[in-house]
């Protein structure tokens, strides 16, 4: 009687360290996604910091109606003047020195600060440098009404923390996915071509041995 074939692991093709490298690759997976959000969540930070200042400096100078403030502007520079929004409808009224103009805001802003929360009252520009005097009442009454000057808000910031936020968390659901699914499709591959290796040289050795394919030794 003949012995009956067989097959070590060691003799399959492709080798079983395949099955390593899918399961680094599914790992690379998890550690790039997590690698990137922490990144990401960083930058939307710093980027919130960015926000926030940015937010600060939009009322960097703070009066109240009844005091005149000097306002610094460069060529064409565009400042936005703010009223406190607990005091919007109030009537405040503005008047600027020199060849300054006062005008609508083109945007309806409303920003929360660490002085307050502000509604734009008007928009603030000059053609030439220069330093202007600018000058607010209240009106229909003697209550003071607390204003602001400083910079329009800027929403490239407040669109790149949200950019930088969004992208963390795609980079943490996506990447470890992809990971696990490449790594699962070549140990299935690898699975697969090892099983069908496998068979094949059974075959071959059964028929080597005098058996028809498919049939073991006799009993």
């Amino acid at each position: 009687m003949y012995p009956s074939p067989t097959v070590s692991s060691a003799e399959l093709r492709p080798r079983r360290t395949w099955f390593l490298v899918a399961a680094l690759i599914a790992l690379a997976g998890v550690v790039a996604g997590v690698l990137l959000f922490v990144l990401s969540l960083n930058s939307a930070t710093d980027s919130m910091d960015s926000v926030t200042e940015g937010f600060n400096e939009s009322t960097e100078q703070v009066f109240q109606t009844g005091d005149t403030v000097s306002v610094e502007l460069a060529a064409d520079q565009r400042k936005i003047v703010w009223v406190d929004a607990s005091a919007v409808g109030s009537g405040a009224t503005c008047d600027v020195s020199g060849s300054a103009v006062l005008g609508t805001p083109t945007t309806t802003w409303t920003v929360t600060n660490s002085t307050g929360e502000w509604r734009s009252l008007y928009q603030l520009s000059a053609a030439g440098a220069g330093t202007y005097e600018l000058t607010c009442t209240a009106g229909g009454g003697t209550t003071p009404v607390a204003l602001a000057v400083g910079q329009p808000p800027q929403l490239g910031e407040a669109l790149g923390f949200a950019g930088r936020l969004f992208g963390g968390i795609g980079a943490l659901a996506l990447l470890p996915c992809l990971g696990m699914v490449v790594g699962g499709v070549i140990a299935l591959v690898v699975a697969l071509r090892r099983g069908s290796h496998r068979k094949r040289l059974l075959q071959q050795r059964s028929a080597g041995y005098g058996y028809a394919p498919g049939y073991g030794p006799p009993r």
